[in-house]
């Protein structure tokens, strides 16, 4: 993607960003008007230039910084969220720099009364527009390395609605670029917008909370169902092939799981732990069985794996 062609785009502010950026625009207007009001006012004992100067910098600014820095904080994208921390530290550089001024047509000590406006709002918006430059410089990488904003969010979206998806599966709806979900993922969990778990091998992301209901669900449907597909499971769980095997080697580790899969025939059996341990025959073919590990017999024959629980 074209940074120039995407940037526009992107910049684009959430619905609670952009009402607080309006009435950051109305508070800057509210402070405005207020301060002409009391720079004509001629009972104003400070005179025109403190009139404006509180009006506008205090009442108008510092409302108008502040508005843009929670929107910077609720802003869940990285170039919105950059725009209004940009926006916060002008508009706090402006008001010191106008309540400086203000300050100094009041007293005897002009230059002093600026440089101490100037510190104690300057410091604030250095701070800001630190702050805003990286997350422009980060939303800037992501767009030209063709994982926008946006396209984070599509990726957030399904995977916060369906749990897991496949790596193709996030490139063609989320419309990264081909081989783009690698990157998109890792800035998911850089920015701890997703409790993520990735397989690599398998090219699969899932979400931990997802995962755990799964492995909760996963030893009732079995044993309720004594026997049943792969194919089954995985639409029952909502977990394609490569996770829902690691699913149930999950299961089985933790003990959660008694029973016998054949990964061939596509099959998983329930059985009772102290059944298995009595017999010496696969539950799946009759074949001898074979130890495997602690825990796990398998069949030479058929190749099922037989989980003691």
């Amino acid at each position: 993607m074209a940074v120039g062609g995407g940037l526009l785009r992107e910049l684009k502010p959430g619905g609670a960003g952009l009402a607080l950026l309006l009435l950051s625009g109305a508070a800057v207007g509210v402070g405005a008007v207020l301060g002409a009001a009391m720079a004509m006012d001629p009972k104003f004992k400070g005179g025109p230039a403190a009139g404006l100067s509180s009006g506008l910098g205090f009442l108008g600014l510092g409302p108008a910084t502040a508005l843009l820095t929670v929107a910077s904080l609720i802003e869940r994208r990285a170039l919105p969220r950059a725009a209004a921390r940009l926006l916060a530290a002008a508009a706090a550089a402006a008001g010191g720099l106008i309540m400086s001024v203000g300050m100094a047509a009041q007293t005897r000590d002009g230059p002093g009364a600026v440089a101490a406006g100037l510190c104690c709002f300057g410091v604030p918006a250095l701070g800001l527009a630190i702050w805003g430059l990286t997350a422009a410089g980060q939303g800037l990488a992501a767009l030209r390395a063709g994982t926008s904003d946006s396209q984070l969010e599509a990726v957030r979206a399904l995977l916060q609605r369906e749990g897991n998806a496949s790596y193709a599966d996030l490139e063609a709806r989320a419309h990264l670029p081909e081989g783009g979900a690698p990157a998109a993922l890792e800035a998911l969990q850089r920015a701890r917008r997703l409790e993520l778990e990735l397989d690599p091998h398998a090219q699969v992301a899932w979400l931990r909370p997802w995962a755990a209901e799964a492995r909760q669900r996963l030893p009732g449907v079995v044993h309720v169902a004594g026997r049943i597909g792969l194919d089954e499971l995985g639409r029952e769980l909502r977990a394609p092939a490569p996770l829902l095997r690691r699913l149930i080697q999950d299961c089985a580790a933790a003990g959660q799981l008694a029973g016998a899969v054949d990964w061939k025939r596509g099959v998983l059996f329930s059985t009772a732990a102290g059944a298995l341990n009595q017999r010496p025959d696969c539950p799946s073919c009759g074949g001898r069985l074979t130890l495997a590990g602690q825990g796990l017999l398998r069949c030479p024959h058929c190749e099922a794996q037989i989980f003691l629980g």
